[in-house]
């Protein structure tokens, strides 16, 4: 970085520092800015939390994280006895990208020194990263926050194998029936951010940071001809019910087909207004979903590459994750706070949202469809999705989700890997919780785990 950057002898306070960054033009944010969004909190701040860069209501209010996700970070912050004027809350990035899209490399580039002099002031204890960039910026690293901070894994068909991809740069099998790994890891270059088996499970996907998703044959695991490039992170990835094309979302807001056999891109790519975070085909094939932080989701035509409608509106919310139901009538959407239900064919919400707490980053359907699961940082949740009421109480665990074939068994992350739940047992609440917690609980444990059911000292 140039010496001549004015962060560099904008004096020696946050509010000298904060005074040059509002008269910044370095980059072309600039242009589109209403005002910059520099930082606030405690100027000795012993934690202090960095982000993207400003969305709409940061960039009419000057201030990081208050929207939707701000409310759930003031709720992390009072979760741990702090309020937000005793942490600092900043971002890479001090002015909006045009429609909230991920900013460019020469963005973050120009804006990093405002963060350094930030950093250098502050003297925090404790950095948090929320989200991609800012981890990447500040742990001097090519690797996402998603494969940084946990599992991403993906079912066989037939329920038989699971591949997770929590290691960096490597995907592991493992055999569902033994829980022994089988064969040794597959070495994915630019990490892992998705993974998905082809519908025989002699296949697998994976998408990179480096802007590749490759196939892997799953019996040799060797890699099956060249990567398939894309633009940017390759972030889900997803095979066609006939396992004849897969589909890829990147965070250069594309999703792309490509044919297996050939590992040509089909046609042009499918234009979204940002990241996408989320594909899925629909069970014939026909159609593909994409979601991303617009919170919009599209319904594509495979065979034409048109968009099919307008858009479906998640209210106030990003788009993580979608999923069809096995009929292909519904689709569901995971966002921030709750998950919503459509129906296909009208465009429409299918009844009022299954609100959860906290941002629901996986959803997906049991295989008769009568059950759907959410995944979110506060647990697991089971829905019945005739009623649309939660089915016991949420599992002990975090996202993704994933349910076998024959709907026997849900996997599902957590801290320390990747758990496998007995679905016919989930409506018993003792097995989870002694599973998970390997002695008795306290009453007090009780209260926050398994709250509305009554205290049972059975744990042995």
């Amino acid at each position: 970085m140039s010496i001549s950057h004015p962060a560099l002898d904008a004096g020696s306070t946050l509010l000298d520092v904060a005074g040059a960054a509002h008269d910044c033009t370095l980059c072309a944010l600039a242009a589109g800015r209403t005002q910059v969004v520099f930082g606030v909190g405690a100027p000795d701040a012993r934690l202090m939390f960095v982000g993207e860069g400003p969305g709409e209501q940061e960039d009419l209010q000057g201030e990081p994280f208050v929207g939707r996700a701000g409310k759930l970070l003031t709720q992390l912050i009072e979760g741990i006895g702090l309020t937000r004027d005793d942490v600092y809350i900043a971002n890479v990035v001090k002015c909006r990208p045009p429609g909230n899209r991920d900013p460019l490399p020469v963005e973050i580039e120009t804006c990093a020194p405002w963060l350094d002099r930030q950093l250098e002031l502050i003297r925090p204890r404790v950095v948090v990263t929320l989200g991609n960039f800012a981890t990447k910026l500040l742990l001097e690293t090519k690797e996402g926050i998603t494969k940084l901070r946990g599992q991403e894994f993906a079912f066989s068909r037939a329920g038989t194998m699971l591949a997770t991809g929590g290691d960096l740069d490597a995907i592991r099998l493992w055999d569902v029936a033994s829980h022994r790994q089988a064969g040794a890891p597959l070495a994915v270059p630019g990490g892992v951010e998705s993974v998905a088996f082809s519908p025989g499970g002699g296949m697998l996907a994976t998408g990179s940071t480096d802007g590749t998703a490759r196939l892997w044959d799953v019996a040799s695991h060797r890699q099956i001809g060249a990567p398939l490039k894309s633009a940017g992170t390759v972030d889900a990835v997803a095979f066609s019910p006939d396992g004849a094309m897969l589909a890829t979302g990147s965070t250069d807001g594309a999703a792309r087909l490509w044919d297996v056999a050939t590992h040509r891109q089909i046609g042009s790519p499918f234009s979204a207004a940002g990241t996408v975070w989320s594909v899925a085909f629909s069970p014939d094939g026909a159609m593909l979903a994409t979601g991303g932080p617009d919170g919009r989701v599209r319904l594509w035509n495979v065979a034409t590459h048109r968009q099919i409608g307008a858009p479906l509106a998640v209210p106030a919310s990003s788009v993580y994750s979608v999923a069809f139901s096995p009929d292909g009538a519904m689709l569901a959407t995971g966002g921030d706070d709750d998950t919503w239900l459509w129906d296909v064919a009208t465009h429409r919400q299918d009844g009022g949202p299954l609100t959860v707490p906290e941002s629901v980053a996986s959803v997906t359907f049991s295989p008769d469809g009568e059950i759907l699961a959410t995944g979110s940082t506060d647990g697991v949740r089971l829905w019945d999705v005739a009623t649309r009421r939660q089915v016991g109480n949420p599992l002990i665990a975090t996202n993704p989700v994933a349910f076998s074939l024959d709907g026997r068994l849900l996997a599902t992350g957590s801290i320390d890997g990747v758990r496998l739940w007995n679905v016919a047992d989930l409506a018993d609440i003792v097995p989870q919780l002694c599973a998970s917690a390997g002695q008795s609980l306290t009453r007090a444990e009780w209260a926050q785990y398994a709250s509305g059911t009554a205290y049972q000292n059975v744990c042995s």
